[in-house]
């Protein structure tokens, strides 16, 4: 099977499944090279790879710079990619998507190991002279990566967006076409207000139940919510849910979540995070989250369909206002960029998110991947869709 080959008026984006890093390699280049013309001006490149790909991606990238003649590649591998309008999750496949940016917009970035929380000196360096607009951002998922993060948005004030791999199935990131050394939890592009770009993020779920604050908590256990068993509040909350399952309280209770507000946001987003226990005896449930008493928190229920249909909508939304801002008659997205958590991966015959962003934009190129936590201003969260749509 060809690679999958999608073009723009800055971007060309091909993908491609095979038997090995070199099939995978050579699909996406006869791909990426039909279209490329003599001083193209292509400068960048995202990559993103299934984890059969992993070992093989320094080779890979050597031949993609190779071949392109662009240097500066940016990516990971993940639990499965997206491109073309499709998902991979199973075997050695890739996408790689080239564009056109301005010179000097964008420089990338990798956190040192044992780094003592200022950023590195070439992005500081950078930065003294630019005004960063957003970073693209990919890491290893651990705790030095997230508080990473919070001092690049509260310290810093930047705005990252990106997904995290995860190490235990071999995860790598990707930065200025090399892949990141062992212990770097954390690289990325930088870049300035030259490159045009809007994002959005899809919960996928549904409120079960209302608003709480915790009352009483030790560690990650929730003993009260409101003056009430926490486990109790969680029941009456999935109790207000109607939904047609065969077996509704294991479809329920495998589905629902808690969902912590993010405060100060100019949009209703929270972090979604998962019930790891609930005690009926004691009323108390356990959520894998650090929360504080007097923390908002509310259930919520999470689903294939609800999923689909949010990210959807949230992609029909996405599409106006970028219309609105620009200007239907002129609006022509150069590229997407997708970060979707590795829950959200299709299996069998369920609905493609790939398939769903391009019902929606139209075959414009497309590259991600399923992550093992997604990024958004800085903070991680938990079985979101991230969409980057650049413009």
């Amino acid at each position: 099977m060809t690679a999958i080959l999608q073009t723009s008026s800055s971007f060309a984006c091909a993908t491609a499944s095979g038997a090995d890093w070199r099939d995978v390699g050579r699909k996406v280049l006869e791909a990426l090279e039909s279209v490329r013309t003599e001083g193209d001006g292509m400068n960048i490149g995202f990559i993103y790879a299934t984890p059969q790909l992993a070992g093989d991606m320094t080779a890979l990238l050597s031949l993609l710079k190779t071949v392109t003649r662009v240097n500066a590649w940016y990516g990971a591998t993940g639990q499965g990619i997206c491109g073309g309008g499709v998902s991979h999750a199973s075997g050695p496949a890739a996408v790689a998507m080239i564009g056109k940016m301005p010179e000097g917009s964008f420089t990338g970035f990798s956190i040192p190991e044992n780094d003592t929380g200022t950023l590195p000196a070439n992005l500081r360096t950078w930065l003294s002279g630019h005004m960063a607009s957003c970073s693209i951002t990919h890491g290893i998922l651990c705790a030095q990566g997230a508080q990473h993060l919070r001092h690049m948005r509260e310290r810093d004030g930047l705005y990252t967006i990106g997904g995290f791999t995860a190490a235990a199935q071999g995860g790598i990131h990707i930065s200025d076409g090399n892949v990141v050394r062992s212990g770097e939890p954390l690289s990325g592009v930088m870049f300035d207000g030259n490159v045009r770009l809007m994002s959005a993020a899809a919960f996928g779920c549904i409120p079960a139940g209302r608003m709480g604050r915790i009352s009483k908590c030790a560690g990650n256990v929730i003993e009260m919510i409101d003056d009430m068993p926490a486990s109790v509040f969680l029941h009456d909350a999935i109790d207000q849910l109607h939904i047609d399952d065969p077996d509704p309280d294991r479809a329920r209770h495998g589905h629902v979540h808690a969902a912590f507000p993010i405060t100060g946001s100019d949009r209703a987003n929270f972090l979604m995070r998962n019930i790891t226990e609930v005690d009926d005896t004691k009323g108390h449930i356990t959520v894998a989250h650090a929360f504080e008493r007097g923390d908002s928190i509310q259930f919520v229920y999470r689903d294939r369909v609800t999923a689909s249909a949010d990210l959807s909508q949230v992609s029909r939304g996405l599409y106006a206002r970028a219309a609105d801002e620009h200007g239907a008659a002129n609006l022509k997205p150069k590229a997407i960029l997708y970060f979707g958590c590795g829950a959200r991966l299709p299996t069998g015959d369920a609905t493609d998110e790939a398939a769903i962003l391009k019902a929606v934009f139209g075959d414009v190129p497309m590259a991600g991947f399923y992550t093992a936590a997604e990024i958004s201003n800085g903070h991680v969260y938990g079985y979101t869709g991230i969409i980057v749509l650049l413009l």
